[in-house]
C-alpha cells in the first residue's frame, strides 16, 4: 500500500509539471505572433518603396554614334610630288699617262727581270753545290770501305758491326780531328787506323770551302767462306 501511494504521488507531481509547461508555451506564442507579423508589414513597405524609387528613375536614351567631320576641302586636294630633274651621268676621266712617267715604268721591268734572274742562278750553284758535296762524300766512302784495315782480333772472334765516324778533311785531302761516334771497342781502332792510313782525294773547287766536317759509316763485315 505504501508503495502505491508514493507512486499516485510522484505521478501527480509530474502532471502538475507538464500544466505548468504547457501554460508557458502557450504565453510564448501569444507574445511571438504579433512581432513576426510586424516584421512582414515593415518588409512589404520596404519593398513598395524600392519599386517606387526604380519607376522613377529616367530610362537612359541609347547616345547616336558620332560621325567624324571630314573637310571636304582637305580631301579633294591631291598631293603632287615635286619633279625631280634627272641629274647627268658622270663619266669617269681618263688618267693619261705622261710620256716620260711611261719610259720610267718601262725602264723599271728590266731591273725587275735581273734580279729574277739572279734568284735563280744563286738556287741553281746551291743545287750544283749539294749535288757536288753528296758525291764527293760517296767517293770518300766507297775509298775507305776499299782500303779497310780489319782488325785481327776481330777476325778471329768473328766480329761484324757499323762504326760512325766524324773527321775534318782539307782542300788538300789530308784528314784531322777523328772522332768515334758509337761502335764496338775492337772495331774502333781499325776504323782509326783506316782512316789515318788512307789518302783521300782533294774537295772540290766547285763547294768553294777550305774545309768540311764530314760523319759517315764505315761498316765491318767479314767474307764468307
Amino acid at each position: 500500500m505504501h508503495n502505491i501511494y508514493v507512486a499516485t504521488v510522484i505521478v501527480m507531481v509530474m502532471l502538475v509539471h507538464v500544466i505548468m509547461l504547457s501554460s508557458r508555451i502557450h504565453r510564448t506564442m501569444q507574445v511571438v505572433q504579433p512581432q513576426v507579423k510586424v516584421h512582414r508589414m515593415v518588409l512589404r513597405s520596404v519593398l513598395i518603396k524600392k519599386e517606387e524609387v526604380i519607376s522613377e528613375v529616367p530610362q537612359a536614351v541609347p547616345s547616336k554614334p558620332v560621325q567624324p567631320i571630314v573637310n571636304k576641302s582637305v580631301v579633294e586636294k591631291t598631293v603632287t610630288p615635286p619633279l625631280v630633274k634627272n641629274k647627268p651621268r658622270v663619266t669617269p676621266k681618263k688618267v693619261v699617262i705622261p710620256k716620260r712617267e711611261q719610259t720610267r715604268h718601262i725602264e723599271k721591268k728590266p731591273h725587275s727581270s735581273k734580279r729574277q734572274q739572279e734568284k735563280v742562278q744563286v738556287s741553281s750553284v746551291t743545287q750544283n753545290r749539294a749535288t757536288v758535296k753528296e758525291r764527293y762524300i760517296h767517293t770518300l766512302r766507297t775509298k775507305i770501305q776499299s782500303n779497310l784495315v780489319y782488325p785481327n782480333r776481330a777476325k778471329r772472334m768473328r766480329i761484324e758491326g757499323v762504326i760512325r765516324v766524324s773527321f775534318t778533311i782539307f782542300s788538300n785531302g789530308a784528314i784531322e780531328n777523328i772522332r768515334i761516334i758509337n761502335g764496338s771497342s775492337i772495331l774502333k781502332q781499325g776504323a782509326i787506323k783506316t782512316l789515318k792510313n788512307i789518302v783521300l782525294d782533294a774537295i772540290p773547287k766547285e763547294l768553294q770551302v777550305k774545309q768540311l766536317e764530314i760523319t759517315l759509316p764505315i761498316s765491318f763485315k767479314l767474307l764468307k767462306g
